[in-house]
């Protein structure tokens, strides 16, 4: 076993944050949090963040100190290193029951492709919004339709919903993906997208006009931060709701 641990130099929530990474594999990684305690939460792409009064009990556990230079040197030479634009960020949850167990179902900001039971696509133009019913249309993994201008197949993704217990342990606690999220931005406003053919139940709607349709989805943030998330997404707080 080989986890490493820097420094605590990051400040935030009034204290200093030290990164636990292992050169060897994620599995490695994630075996020793969950058993020194560290909450699945804390981990980050390839990394667990963990405050300053956790070092010590983490070197005690086996965990070997470091600088943050040479850490980030070991976690590239393992190849295990995730760049930022490739990383996902929580952007909003809410409470939720699975199986009896209180849980968390959350939006994630992400540009990992992912294998989930529906993928949705949420489609912008400058002023509107491509819906069926009461939310983006669903479309099929493989699937090469057109939906107006937008080509299924060219879709990049945009984002996930998971659902996770608020107690557990190991890959569990980690959550399991409901929705997988894909999305593009097409030029220019909703009058220029009419006369596009589109299955049927599916329509454009101004952007006011959508989200009132819709109420207040948990995946309305993506709809606002879609032009970023085509882009390349940074750190974003998560936002409690409910």
């Amino acid at each position: 076993m080989t986890i490493w641990i820097d420094r605590p130099v990051w400040a935030a929530h009034g204290t200093t944050w030290a990164h636990l990474i292992s050169d060897v594999s994620l599995a490695e990684l994630h075996e020793f949090a969950e058993r020194a305690g560290v909450p699945p939460r804390s981990f980050d792409a390839d990394h667990y963040d963990v405050p300053s009064h956790r070092i010590g009990p983490l070197v005690a556990s086996g965990a070997r100190q470091t600088d943050a230079a040479d850490l980030v040197r070991r976690l590239r030479g393992s190849g295990l290193r995730v760049p930022k634009h490739k990383r996902e960020r929580l952007l909003a949850w809410e409470p939720a029951v699975i199986d009896d167990v209180p849980a968390r179902r959350e939006i994630l900001i992400s540009p990992r492709r992912v294998v989930a039971p529906r993928t949705l696509a949420i489609v912008r133009c400058a002023d509107g919004l491509l819906l069926n019913g009461g939310g983006p249309p669903q479309v099929e993994p493989g699937n090469h339709a057109q939906l107006g201008a937008f080509d299924v197949a060219q879709a990049q993704p945009v984002g996930r919903q998971r659902i996770r217990p608020q107690h557990g342990s190991g890959a569990a606690a980690r959550g399991r993906i409901e929705i997988a999220f894909i999305g593009a931005v097409l030029p220019g406003p909703v009058r220029e997208q009419h006369g596009q053919p589109l299955p049927g139940g599916v329509h454009w709607a101004e952007v006011g006009a959508a989200r009132q349709r819709c109420g207040d989805p948990l995946w309305w943030v993506l709809v606002d931060r879609l032009p970023d998330v085509q882009a390349a997404p940074g750190p974003t707080p998560g936002r409690p709701r409910g």
